[in-house]
């Protein structure tokens, strides 16, 4: 049952008109090749008939004649959240295809998307991870058109195409636009692009027209105007975002900035799900006494830089509970990789908040106060751990969290896990911010070849509950060529922009922005990260590899690791499942199953774009499906039908 393409949609007639009046019906012809006849999908050898409306933020077209599947909600399970729950788990408990049969995986179909919008980038493309609800696939692509899929055949029931204008102004000049997924919230589905948010009933693809401003919400640029008049775009500021939002009690959460475009400071921000009204915001790096947390990093950043950086590139995780929202937040700038030769040189101090996670009430998005470090001497937590200290390594907190129970000295502790671009591990109580194990300060070269420059002399390391450093990937560069071995540097020795070195991790990580997973059945932690030494400030060293590795939740102990042997090896993300078995791509294209408690290779299947983002798993009417973004194109499997 497999649909081959719909790369000609052929639209001879198209006729347009304001949703808000009357549709004009258009015909669109499209050639399909399926594996199984007996089974219609997509658009199939007749005409199907395409209603195209437009409103100011974006045109929708829909596939009048193609239908979601009849579903039986007994035997069908949603992914509705970008990580699957607010806990980012990406734990589906199901167990059809399993250890036994994952073997026999086959593919159901592949769909190409249907909107090119150059400048096409495939690597933007594949960053999606699909959701899925009712029997339809949501998936968007760069810079943030939406797709409504039929989940079962893969046929088109309607997209979503931002106005190109937004599009030129604003995503284009970030130079990035990649968009990480939607989410879905009470019949109405999410998706980013630029630094907006739009709104769009998820059976008609037509945008809430009560959301914002006919469907898109400002809510970053009306942040930005009344602090910088001037801005007319977020991008003027260096505000874009990338995260797939998240989704909670009738708020949407979004985060904003990007760290090498000198945004002052990452914005994270609760907007009302219905209206978009903003409920609160937090600047990750306070700009003056007016911003929140000011008298606590302040004084953290001492010199003539601009206070710069600490963007939020993936999801929070958000307990309930507790009411506490958990993020990432990225490097502080500038930074000599970007032709800033100062490194850390005017921004002298710990430049917090970045490098690290922050704890917000997410009914206010107040810095949760007895939460985490102390910063200002005050004895009294100021609701972050950072990570690394005053950053030269653009080793930043581009992973999200994942909040986990471990059983430690015979006691429940509500633990979070994250883990950094430096290639280190760190697990928390989630309810104090303080370690699990042991997160011990030790000395680090200090020997700054930056003029002016004055590096932390310490960083923090964590270790496990047996006394193991917890580190994902190799600290110590291998496999150099001779005529480079004298630029290899040890861990966390100063950058040098006169000579070069040769660290690792390098700046891909280290762990990037790939979810991890957990599995309550196997009692570990699933982490995919990078093994891609950095010839700074020039380009690879080396091919890049990318390892998996395992880790026992309750002591922290590495279980097992496995390394991908790809070339274009790089950090995807995984999907654990009660059939003990772990999902995860790697960029080259080969999506693998590995056996969970095990880490051997069951199966694996090469798609021909670049995986650059995690599969999703999801039952509908009692068969289990595996789906994965490989370039523009989503590839979907299952066991065979019997």
């Amino acid at each position: 049952m497999r649909v081959k393409g719909f790369a000609s949609v052929l639209i001879s007639t198209v006729l347009i008109a304001s949703l808000g009046g009357p549709l004009v019906e258009a015909q669109n012809k499209g050639t399909v090749e399926l594996e199984n006849q007996s089974v219609r999908a997509g658009l199939g050898e007749e005409a199907t008939r395409v209603t195209v409306g437009r409103t100011t933020v974006g045109t929708v077209t829909r596939y009048d004649e193609n239908v979601p599947p009849k579903v039986d909600a007994a035997t069908s399970t949603n992914w509705l959240l970008h990580n699957l729950d607010l806990a980012n788990s990406r734990y589906v408990d199901m167990d059809q295809i399993n250890t036994t049969n994952v073997k026999s995986l086959v593919r159901v179909w592949e769909v190409p998307q249907m909107i090119p919008n150059p400048p096409l980038r495939e690597n933007n493309n594949a960053q999606c991870a699909p959701i899925v609800v009712d029997g339809i696939m949501y998936v968007t692509d760069y810079p943030g058109n939406v797709f409504a899929l039929n989940a079962e055949t893969g046929a088109p029931l309607w997209t979503f195409r931002i106005n190109d204008q937004i599009t030129l102004d604003e995503v284009h000049q970030g130079g990035t636009g990649a968009t990480r997924g939607v989410v879905y919230g009470d019949g109405i589905i999410y998706a980013v692009a630029a630094a907006s948010l739009f709104a769009l009933d998820a059976k008609t693809g037509k945008p809430i027209e009560s959301f914002g401003t006919m469907g898109r919400c400002n809510a970053v640029l009306d942040i930005l105007k009344a602090k910088y008049p001037e801005v007319t775009k977020p991008i003027d500021k260096g505000f874009w975002s990338s995260m797939a939002p998240q989704y909670y009690e009738g708020m949407v959460i979004l985060g904003a900035g990007a760290s090498e475009r000198l945004c002052p400071g990452g914005l994270i921000l609760a907007l009302d799900a219905k209206t978009g009204r903003l409920i609160w915001h937090f600047n990750t790096i306070p700009q003056g006494p007016e911003d929140q947390g000011w008298e606590i990093a302040g004084p953290t950043w001492v010199g003539t830089g601009p206070r710069a950086g600490g963007s939020i590139w993936e999801t929070p995780a958000i307990d309930p509970d507790l009411g506490l929202l958990y993020a990432a937040i990225a490097n502080p700038m500038p930074f000599g990789r970007f032709g800033d030769g100062s490194y850390g040189a005017n921004r002298h101090g710990l430049n917090l908040f970045t490098c690290g996670i922050l704890a917000l009430e997410v009914a206010t998005g107040r810095p949760k106060q007895g939460w985490g470090a102390d910063y200002n001497g005050d004895g009294i937590g100021d609701g972050f751990f950072q990570q690394v200290h005053h950053d030269v390594w653009d080793w930043d907190s581009a992973h999200q969290p994942i909040l986990f129970e471990a059983q430690v000295a015979g006691r429940t502790v509500k633990a979070l896990a994250e883990a950094n671009k430096n290639g280190l591990l760190y697990f928390l109580n989630r309810e104090t911010g303080k370690p699990v194990f042991s997160i011990e300060e030790y000395a680090v070269p200090t020997m700054a070849v930056v003029p002016g420059d004055s590096l932390w002399p310490t960083q923090p390391f964590p270790f496990s509950a047996s006394g193991r450093l917890m580190n994902t990937v190799p600290l110590v560069a291998t496999d150099i060529p001779a005529s480079s071995q004298h630029l290899v540097t040890s861990f966390y020795a100063p950058p040098n922009p006169t000579t070069g070195v040769i660290r690792i991790p390098g700046v891909r990580g280290g762990n990037n922005a790939a979810p991890p997973s957990r599995s309550p059945r196997t009692g570990l932690l699933y982490f995919n990260g990078i093994d891609a030494p950095t010839a700074f400030p020039a380009t690879n060293a080396r091919a890049p590899r990318a390892y998996v590795t395992a880790w026992d939740m309750n002591t922290g102990d590495l279980v097992w690791q496995r390394r991908l042997e790809s070339s274009a090896a790089g950090s995807v993300g995984l999907t654990a499942t009660a059939g003990d078995v772990v999902f995860v791509g790697e960029n080259s294209g080969l999506l693998h199953a590995f056996d969970a408690r095990t880490g051997e290779e069951l199966w694996n299947f090469s798609t021909p774009g670049m995986l650059k983002a995690p599969p999703t798993v999801f039952m509908l009417n009692d068969r289990q499906y595996v789906s994965v973004k490989s370039g523009t194109t989503v590839f979907t499997f299952a066991l065979p039908v019997q």
